[in-house]
């Protein structure tokens, strides 16, 4: 009992650094589809509400801290770009595959994405993806990895 519970945190404090690190640890780990992607879901929107929950303050601190008022760069200027293209969906999206809980959240907060959006669509994608690529890796994870 006692591993099984080790197993299932670490699906889900690996998922809150990185979401990808929950599935691979979950078949690592030797889990079920169904253990791997709920652990992984549940990883990443606690970061995700941890992050929210400190919502404004940590905004102001952030843009004083790391002076992003007046930062423009190749890659600010592209992820205003998907912003403004596509809201907090789009955010939410790319949060899984191309950062961290932490970042995407602490992104959508950055600009100006409401705590019930971001909530909402987290939650969306982290289900999405979490389902997505735990049946992948389920599937094709002996092949691959050799698990």
């Amino acid at each position: 009992m006692l591993d099984t519970l080790i197993k299932y945190a670490a699906v889900y404090l690996s998922s809150m650094i990185k979401f990808v690190f929950g599935p691979i640890t979950g078949l690592a780990q030797d889990l079920s589809f169904w253990e791997t992607a709920l652990f992984t879901v549940l990883g990443m929107m606690t970061a995700v509400l941890i992050i929210t929950l400190l919502g404004s303050k940590a905004r102001a601190w952030l843009i004083t801290r790391l002076k992003l008022e007046h930062r423009f760069t190749k890659k600010s200027e592209r992820l205003k770009e998907i912003w403004s293209k596509y809201g907090i969906p789009g955010i939410a999206f790319i949060t899984p595959l191309l950062l961290t809980p932490i970042g995407g959240s602490v992104l959508a907060i950055m600009l100006g994405g409401s705590r019930k959006k971001i909530i909402k669509y987290m939650f969306l994608s982290a289900v999405l993806w979490a389902f997505t690529i735990s049946f992948v890796f389920d599937r094709l994870g002996a092949a691959v990895f050799g698990f």
